[in-house]
């Protein structure tokens, strides 16, 4: 009888120990940025961001605008007739006790007309701003879009 509950600890410790750890950003009142990220630029004007939002209120809140070095327009992806294209977005709901993640082939934030491309290792300013809790603002660390992808893989969807 001790064996089940041996190896039911072992499991639970494991599971703990590989928990995924968000990385903080930036935050304002009951919301925070986590795991946020730039891709470096595959084309030169060109560049993704990706991140999650967090909102520990209990009140809704809604992404309605993003700012940053070069026009920043916050996209989803849908598909028609068997393609997966890109479709602009005016605003993301976030509702209270949730986040919303920004990953690849779901909702994310295209930045177009830059004034240089990004490199891994850069970091760019960005603010995102919130109907109620007002604008986030923050540096945001631009890395391969391998790596991002891989991190964001890892963090899962799941709320912290």
């Amino acid at each position: 009888m001790r064996w089940p509950l041996l190896a039911l600890g072992l499991v639970s410790a494991v599971a703990t120990a590989c928990s995924y750890d968000r990385t903080t950003l930036a935050a304002a009142g009951d919301l925070a940025i986590a795991d946020a990220f730039a891709t470096a630029s595959a084309a030169p004007e060109m560049s993704s961001l990706y991140f999650t939002v967090i909102n520990r209120g209990t009140v809704d809140d809604t992404v309605v605008g993003i700012r940053s070095v070069a026009k920043a327009e916050l996209h989803t992806m849908v598909r028609r007739d068997g393609l997966s294209i890109m479709e602009p977005v005016p605003s993301l709901p976030v509702p209270h006790d949730s986040c919303v993640v920004l990953q690849p082939g779901s909702y994310h934030v295209m930045l177009t007309g830059l004034p240089n491309p990004l490199a891994a290792g850069d970091t760019i300013p960005v603010s995102v701003t919130m109907a109620v809790a007002g604008t986030i603002d923050m540096r945001v660390p631009v890395r391969t879009y391998t790596d991002v992808v891989e991190h964001l893989n890892d963090a899962g969807e799941d709320c912290p």
